[in-house]
């Protein structure tokens, strides 16, 4: 397997020797929601079943028109903002992460900065799909670790998922819509500890998922739930190892939960027990990028997270793209 390191700083040292951690979380959702049918699921065709399985979403949010990409990242983000307690106008930089509504010009980070008074940020966005979240927080970091004398910076990740499948498809019944964001600094109070992070790519699998025109709409390989499985573990058991981690120090696994095949292959694989995964998957469906943050912040806001918790975030991406975060509350 071909692989790209990216490792988090100099070697022999971590985020937590810079004092980085998520000050604050937000998220946000649009306001219809869509309930799926048990009793009348799609029948998909081979590779749906592969992919899909048995649904597992049970309800998942849509945007109208004019509940834009750009409005779920700034609720988002405001909310994050407000939890951390850090007057915009001290952010220094704000990263945008999404792939579902790509735009030309101009790039939607400068634009959440200008709506929520970040007004002195550098702003910009990124994307390396459902893996976004992860790659924004550790590209952050390492802003934070640069000479630039930045201490403080916002990720928000938000995705319009529904509307990059096929209508009247069964992967319609997975793909939900919202945004997620998290307060990123060096110094200060923290919700959480940046204890490690990981960022992957393996070109020589870039056809297992696609998205191209005209439609953009998503359409993946059967081998996917394998390697997806498979890579999120490999990313467990890196962080576990770079840090001289046991699999019972972590608390909770919070992965990138795509469909109902992956979250089983990576309860088999990880050998993590079910009552250690937590995901919205049932009730928010696929969100993409906005997966891992939204859980983070939902759950956070529901005490959920305590003190001293471990917390480990596994993603895999179209691209593709592995990685995950090490969070200590």
């Amino acid at each position: 397997m071909s692989q790209q390191t990216i490792s988090p700083v100099a070697a022999g040292a971590s985020w937590q020797d810079h004092n980085i951690g998520i000050a604050g979380f937000g998220h946000h959702f649009p306001r219809e929601v869509v309930h799926n049918d048990p009793d009348s699921e799609v029948v998909g065709n081979r590779i749906d079943e592969a992919v899909l399985g048995q649904v597992g979403v049970r309800s998942r949010h849509k945007s109208s028109e004019d509940e834009t990409l750009l409005s779920l990242a700034v609720a988002a983000a405001r909310q994050a903002v407000e939890d951390s307690g850090v007057d915009p106008a001290e952010l220094d930089l704000v990263i945008l992460t999404n792939w579902t509504e790509h735009v030309f010009r101009p790039e939607l980070a400068p634009l959440v900065a200008t709506e929520i008074g970040a007004h002195g940020a550098m702003a910009f966005d990124l994307a390396a799909g459902c893996s976004g979240f992860v790659l924004g927080i550790q590209t952050a970091a390492a802003y934070l670790c640069a000479p630039t004398h930045h201490t403080k910076a916002l990720v928000v990740s938000a995705e319009q998922f529904s509307r990059r499948v096929r209508p009247g498809s069964k992967a319609e019944a997975v793909a939900g819509d919202g945004s997620g964001a998290a307060v990123i600094t060096r110094g200060g109070d923290h919700r959480a500890q940046l204890l490690d992070s990981v960022t992957h790519v393996d070109g020589t699998l870039v056809d297992l998922t696609t998205a191209t025109p005209p439609h953009g709409w998503v359409k993946s390989k059967p081998e996917l739930v394998e390697q997806a499985a498979a890579h999120i573990s490999s990313i467990v058991s890196e962080l576990l190892q770079r840090n001289s981690l046991a699999l019972t120090d972590v608390t909770w696994l919070v992965p990138h939960a795509a469909t109902r095949p992956i979250i089983d292959g990576i309860l088999s694989r990880t050998g993590v027990p079910d009552d250690k995964l937590v995901t919205n998957f049932e009730y928010r469906g696929h969100l993409s990028s906005a997966c891992v943050p939204t859980v983070l912040s939902e759950f956070h806001a529901k005490a959920h997270f305590s003190p001293g918790d471990t917390v480990l975030t596994p993603v895999v991406a179209g691209g593709f793209f592995s990685g995950g975060l090490l969070l200590r509350f």
